[in-house]
């Protein structure tokens, strides 16, 4: 647990620092404010989002009632920032991938959400089963509709989903990228996620004033407006004295800084736009050829990599122990989800203790980001109870679960 807090401490009073330092003009003008929100300010943005997440899994070894209050307050400094969903959603998110539309978690009535991620997938994936159930007003499924894939991406997806076998799924294909739609879909993408932040960062002024999340949420029980009413206006205070100490450029990093990992130009967005998606026909993320020609590109699936049929619903992404640190080892994704109690500084290590026949090696983090980008994907439904291959009873709870109890063998299935 020192880690995981020594790093979040550190990484809080810095963007403390940062944002002060922008607010009284010490980094310079506007442009200079969002050059560094976007480079230094979002890295110690995931640093953020990491320890809070390994905090809320239980990482750090405390009491669920002590581990929430710490999440509340430790997730500032932010603008809109990551409490929400850490408290309300992800935990859900482990229990249900892919099994609630975003309409559905929109109108719920439950105190928290049936599937967090589902809130940001929107913003880049179809939604598997549930491709036409969107709420009324939303920022994120508006722009999406807006993407368009070259005529040979949807063809391909089409075909393949009814012809290719689960090998051939696995490895991808030989068309070609089509740059001006990647860079497009990119450009529309990093636009829905800035301009959904500025909304949620005005309606949570909002929410501190009228005490209720009515707007986006007005199903939900008195217990969730009174939760997100006393963090918004805790939110509120923490911001009004930074813009008191400095001046309003502060507002300006500290929106910039907690999207820019999840935007293109940031290595460690290749892990939040490529998790638990897969293209139509099953393949995963990132393979496919580099448009030289139909020359299948090299970074394709190692040949030791199992067969999956209907493709893998969640991969890491590797890079080696300076990727690592880029993305504060939140890019060990898979591994995450098999031990979600391990701690993240600790995932490496499980990945080489179970070697690559279990965790294989994958494309680089640019082909995963272009992958995301130049053909459809989907947010898919897939079981709990399916993620081991082999006897039942090597199906034993997650939190049971040590890296010398895992099996050899794995299948992912993809259900929707």
């Amino acid at each position: 647990p020192w880690r995981t807090f020594s790093a979040l401490g550190l990484a809080n009073v810095a963007q403390v620092c940062l944002a002060l330092a922008a607010g009284n003009g010490a980094l310079g003008g506007g442009w200079a404010v969002a050059a560094m929100a976007l480079t230094v300010g979002g890295w110690l943005s995931i640093v953020q989002f990491a320890c809070l997440h390994d905090l809320l899994h239980g990482a750090a070894g405390l009491r669920k009632p002590l581990r929430e209050k710490l999440l509340f307050v430790l997730s500032q400094p932010s603008l809109f920032g990551f409490w929400m969903y850490l408290r309300l959603g992800h935990l859900n998110h482990h229990r249900g991938t892919g099994d609630t539309s975003l309409g559905a978690v929109f109108s719920s009535k439950q105190l928290e959400f049936e599937d967090g991620d589902t809130l940001f997938v929107a913003h880049r994936q179809a939604i598997g089963a549930f491709k036409n159930d969107d709420p009324p007003v939303s920022i994120s499924r508006s722009v999406y509709k807006h993407w368009r894939f070259g005529r040979g991406e949807i063809e391909r997806d089409v075909a393949n989903d009814a012809t290719q076998a689960p090998s051939a799924k696995l490895t991808g294909d030989t068309a070609p990228v089509n740059w001006i739609s990647s860079i497009r879909n990119a450009l529309l993408y990093s636009a829905s996620m800035l301009l959904e932040r500025v909304a949620l960062v005005q309606n949570d002024k909002v929410v501190a004033v009228i005490g209720k999340n009515t707007f986006f949420f007005p199903n939900k029980p008195a217990r969730f407006h009174r939760m997100c009413a006393a963090y918004a206006r805790f939110a509120t205070l923490f911001q009004l004295a930074i813009v008191l100490a400095s001046g309003p450029l502060a507002l300006l990093y500290l929106l910039l800084a907690e999207v820019a990992w999840q935007l293109p130009h940031f290595p460690a967005s290749s892990f939040f736009v490529s998790q638990h998606a897969v293209h139509s026909d099953g393949s995963m993320v990132g393979l496919f050829s580099s448009g030289r020609g139909r020359q299948r590109h090299r970074n394709q699936a190692p040949s030791g990599a199992p067969a999956v049929e209907g493709g893998r619903p969640t991969q890491s992404v590797y890079g080696g122990p300076g990727f690592d640190w880029i993305c504060c080892f939140a890019n060990y994704h898979a591994e995450h989800h098999d031990f979600p109690e391990m701690p993240m500084w600790r995932l490496p290590r499980l990945r080489a203790s179970a070697g690559k026949a279990f965790y294989p090696d994958l494309p680089p983090w640019h082909r995963m980001i272009l992958g995301a980008f130049s053909r459809p994907v989907e947010y898919r439904r897939w079981s709990d109870e399916e993620l081991l291959h082999g006897s039942t009873s090597a199906r034993r709870p997650r939190e049971s679960r040590t890296p010398s109890t895992v099996p050899q063998s794995r299948t992912w299935s993809a259900m929707g």
